[in-house]
Formats: structure tokens, C-alpha cells, sequence
């Protein structure tokens, strides 16, 4: 949460709920769907992997880049270079 809300991409499509999803969708463990895992305290179930990292920023670039006619790389492509980097740059 803390990253999408430093890289300033959050919008009407991008909400705090579609955040949490992404997260749970992309963690490892099976169970992390029923346990609500952003609401417990152990490290494990709050972290993510660079693996699900990867693809929480895809899952992120589907929701940004709303344009049906460009790839999954194209999306991620302009998530980074348009929405991140300029960010990271200031």
C-alpha cells in the first residue's frame, strides 16, 4: 500500500479495495484469501516476494492503463515510465 501510495497511482480505478485484492490474489499461500492477511500482524502474510511483487505491478498496470488494444507489457511499460519514474525522479 505504502508503495502504490509513494508512486502517487492510485485513482478512481485504482482504489484502496482494489489494492488489497491484488495483494491477496498474488500472494503464495492459498489460505491468504480467507485470512484477510492485510489485517494480521505477522511479517510473512504482509510481504510479498519479488516474484509477487512482479506481478502485483502487473496486476496494477491492468487497472491503470485501461486501454484494451495494448499488451500486458505495454500497460506495465507505461506504468513505469509514465506513472512511476517521474516520481522517483523528483
Amino acid at each position: 500500500m505504502q508503495f502504490v501510495q509513494d508512486m502517487k497511482v492510485m485513482d478512481n480505478n485504482l482504489t484502496v479495495n482494489v489494492i488489497i485484492n491484488i495483494f491477496i490474489y498474488v500472494q503464495d499461500d492459498s489460505s491468504a484469501k480467507d485470512e484477510q492477511p492485510y489485517l494480521t500482524s505477522g511479517d510473512d502474510e504482509r510481504e510479498m516476494d519479488y516474484i509477487e511483487f512482479r506481478e502485483a505491478l502487473c496486476g496494477i498496470a491492468c487497472y491503470k492503463i485501461l486501454d484494451p488494444y495494448l499488451t500486458l507489457a505495454q500497460k506495465l511499460e507505461t506504468l513505469v515510465v509514465n506513472h512511476m519514474l517521474p516520481n522517483l525522479v523528483k
